[in-house]
């Protein structure tokens, strides 16, 4: 049977691993020969058959070939996913699952909890900049406190008062000369320092890590409303908050297209990586001698119950 390095056998992407395995099989009727041209019946080593669709798959395939099937695993326990398929008897192989593809059953691929974030940010900038449900939003963000249960009350004055104190702090030692006046209509920032270092803490948590952004995303648009309400009140902020806005979505997007392109190629270099040390090795000698014949006496499947 084939084996795997133990390097390539898993790969990390943030706090997701995802696990690569083989299974070899012997080509018992390549979809030439069937009825179903699109359809691949395959034995494996333990004797029994199952049926495969090679709708796009450009590889070679003849009665009496090993195929060596390259699956990903998301996670333990999870169904794994067909990623490559390598002909050892050709010496060929091929990707048959689509990047996309393999990244979303990878759970790897954000791409929603991404989208979310941005629309979340631009609906904030709006609805902050127009001063729309102002008053209501104030007024909820004043009461919130009731809205706690009792039995936390104390917790949370306590986590205030440190985070004020650390804030305190970073405004007087780390950034004693503060000159944060800007061009008339953005007003004085001068005196909203802190709600400014606030957002900045934010905005590196909104970017170093996509777990917390259901956290991080809303409390960064809280920082910029109460900080928009006391520079301009309840109206108009004269456009100064969508440039509030501007240096976090343009860095979401860079860092979202980097890593979905940094994801994408990762992956696609270890399928490579497997398939290649597959290549080099010898034909597994657990398969050599595995009967092709569909006349042999197997367990049968019908092909609907194929794995894609």
């Amino acid at each position: 049977m084939s084996a795997l390095s133990p390097h390539l056998k898993e790969q990390k992407f943030g706090r997701r691993t995802v696990c690569y395995s083989l299974r070899d099989a012997k080509v018992v009727a390549p979809p030439s020969t069937t009825e179903n041209t699109s359809m691949l019946t395959l034995r494996t080593s333990d004797g029994s058959v199952e049926y495969i669709k090679t709708e796009g798959w450009n590889i070679s395939l003849a009665e009496g070939d090993i195929i060596t099937q390259v699956l990903l695993t998301p996670l333990k326990g999870k169904r794994s996913v067909l990623a490559s398929v390598i002909n050892r008897n050709q010496r060929e192989r091929q990707q048959v699952a689509p990047l996309g593809t393999l990244l979303h059953k990878a759970r790897v691929s954000r791409a929603f909890g991404w989208w979310l974030s941005v629309f979340f940010l631009v609906s904030a900038a709006v609805v902050t900049e127009t001063g729309l449900f102002a008053q209501k939003i104030s007024i909820f963000l004043n009461s919130l406190r009731s809205y706690l249960p009792e039995v936390t009350l104390p917790y949370f004055d306590f986590v205030f008062r440190v985070f004020e104190g650390a804030l305190g702090w970073l405004s007087e030692k780390v950034v004693p000369v503060w000159s944060s006046q800007t061009s008339a209509s953005f007003g004085s920032l001068q005196d909203h320092r802190s709600i400014l270092l606030l957002a900045i803490f934010f905005m590196v948590l909104i970017l170093w890590s996509r777990t917390l952004r259901f956290i991080s995303v809303p409390l960064f648009a809280v920082c910029f409303f109460l900080l928009k309400i006391r520079v301009f009140g309840f109206d108009s902020a004269h456009n100064a908050v969508f440039s509030w806005y501007l240096p976090i979505l343009s860095l979401l997007v860079l860092f979202g297209a980097t890593n979905a392109l940094r994801d994408r190629w990762r992956i696609t270099a270890r399928l490579l990586a497997i398939c290649k040390s597959q290549i080099s090795q010898p034909l597994p000698l657990g398969m050599r001698d595995v009967v092709t014949s569909p006349d042999a006496e197997i367990n049968q499947e019908k092909p609907d119950s194929a794995m894609a």
